[in-house]
C-alpha cells in the first residue's frame, strides 16, 4: 500500500508540472523517480512492466517539449537513465529535431550517429528532415551511408521520400540509381513506390521510362492515372494527357479533383474548348464543381480558350474565392 501511494504521489507530481509549468522541472521528478542505470532497453522483456510505463511517460514527456533547450535537458538525463539505446525514445528525440518547428537538424545528426541500429522509422524521419532542409542531397548521402547496415533496412516509405527529394533535384542519374535499388530489394510492385516512381519521371521528363512503368501496372488505380496524366503535361505532350483521360474513363475509374484539375490545364494549353466543355459537363455530373481548385481550373481553362463570358459565369459564383480565382 505504501508503495502504491509513493507511485501515485510521483504521478501527481508529474501531472501537475505539465499542467501548470511544462519545463524540465516535471522531467527531473519523473527522471529521478526511474532508478533505472544503463540498462540496455533494445532487449526489453515484456515482463518488465516498470519500464514499459517508464518508456510511456518518457515519450510523453518529450511530446511535450517546446524548445530546443528543454529537449536537450532531457536528452542529458535520458543517457544517464540507459533509455539512449532505446529506440522508440530516441526516435522520437529524432522526429522532434528533425521536422518540428523549433527542430535543430545538425543535433538529429549528432543523435543519430550515435544509434546503432537504427530502424526504418528513425532513418526516414532523417531523410524526411533533410528533405525539409537546404541541403536535401544529404538526404542521398544518408541513404548510402547506412546501406548494408543491419536494422536500418529502407522500406517503401523510404523510397517515397527520397524519390520525391530528387524529383526536386532534378537528376535523373540519382533516380534511376534509387530505381535500380528498389528492384533489388523487390519494391518496385509495392503501390505506394510505385506510384512516387511515376511521379519522379513526370517531373524528370523522362516520359517514355514513366510510360513504360505505367504501361506495366496491372490494374492501375487513380493515383497511377493521375500521376501518368500529370507527366504528359509537365512533358507539355497535353494531347497524350486528354487521349490518357478518356481512357481512363473507359477503363471504369472515376475521376477526382486531381485529375480535373490535370485535364483542365491540358485543355487550356492546347485550346481543347470543346473536350474543356465536356469535362465542365462530368464535373458538373459528380458534384466536385465545389471544389475550389476545380473551379479555378475551369475559370484558367475557359479564360486562355477564349472563352471570356463563361469563365466570368463560373467566377461569378464561386463561393470562398481565393487569390487564385
Amino acid at each position: 500500500m505504501i508503495k502504491r501511494a509513493v507511485k501515485k504521489e510521483w504521478h501527481e507530481k508529474v501531472r501537475t508540472c505539465i499542467q501548470k509549468r511544462p519545463t524540465i522541472h516535471a522531467d527531473q521528478i519523473f527522471l529521478v523517480s526511474l532508478k533505472v542505470t544503463k540498462i540496455n532497453q533494445l532487449v526489453m522483456s515484456p515482463k518488465d512492466a516498470a519500464l514499459w510505463k517508464a518508456q510511456e511517460r518518457l515519450m510523453s514527456l518529450l511530446k511535450g517539449c517546446s524548445s530546443m533547450k528543454h529537449l536537450k535537458e532531457m536528452h542529458a538525463r535520458i543517457i544517464q537513465t540507459g533509455f539512449d539505446q532505446n529506440l522508440l525514445v530516441m526516435g522520437k528525440i529524432i522526429e522532434f529535431c528533425a521536422v518540428s518547428v523549433h527542430g535543430d537538424m545538425n543535433y538529429a545528426v549528432s543523435v543519430f550517429d550515435r544509434i546503432d541500429k537504427p530502424d526504418a522509422f528513425i532513418l526516414n524521419t532523417m531523410i524526411r528532415g533533410f528533405g525539409n532542409s537546404r541541403l536535401p542531397e544529404k538526404a542521398i548521402d544518408l541513404y548510402r551511408r547506412i546501406q548494408g547496415k543491419p536494422n536500418a533496412a529502407p522500406d517503401s516509405f523510404t523510397f517515397s521520400f527520397l524519390l520525391k527529394i530528387i524529383s526536386g533535384l532534378g537528376s535523373v542519374t540519382l533516380g534511376k540509381q534509387l530505381h535500380c535499388s528498389i528492384l533489388k530489394l523487390g519494391l518496385g510492385t509495392h503501390t505506394y513506390v510505385r506510384n512516387s516512381l511515376l511521379h519522379m519521371y513526370g517531373m524528370l521528363k523522362d516520359i517514355e521510362t514513366a510510360h513504360h512503368l505505367f504501361e506495366e501496372i496491372p490494374n492501375a488505380d487513380l493515383v497511377a492515372w493521375n500521376s501518368i496524366i500529370d507527366c504528359h503535361v509537365c512533358c507539355r505532350n497535353y494531347k497524350g494527357a486528354l487521349d490518357l483521360f478518356t481512357r481512363m474513363l473507359k477503363s471504369g475509374l472515376q475521376p477526382d479533383d486531381v485529375t480535373f484539375v490535370v485535364a483542365l490545364s491540358a485543355c487550356g494549353a492546347i485550346a481543347a474548348l470543346d473536350f474543356g466543355r465536356w469535362i465542365h459537363s462530368l464535373i458538373q455530373d459528380t458534384k466536385l464543381g465545389v471544389s475550389i481548385s476545380v473551379n479555378n481550373s475551369l475559370v484558367d481553362m475557359y479564360a486562355k480558350c477564349g472563352a471570356v463570358e463563361e469563365a466570368y459565369d463560373i467566377f461569378n459564383n464561386i463561393k470562398g474565392k481565393n487569390i487564385i480565382s
